[in-house]
């Protein structure tokens, strides 16, 4: 029991850590655009 709850517990941590780096490259993504007007020609 104790060796699925390790497991569990990485898959948790696996899953915010990607929707953490999902939301920095959302917000990095969103800085360079707005930090290149001639982007949106």
């Amino acid at each position: 029991m104790a060796t699925d709850n390790k497991v569990t517990m990485i898959m948790e941590s696996a899953k915010s850590l990607l929707l953490w780096l999902e939301g920095v490259a959302t917000i990095i993504t969103i800085s360079t655009l707005s930090a290149k007007p001639n982007a949106r020609s």
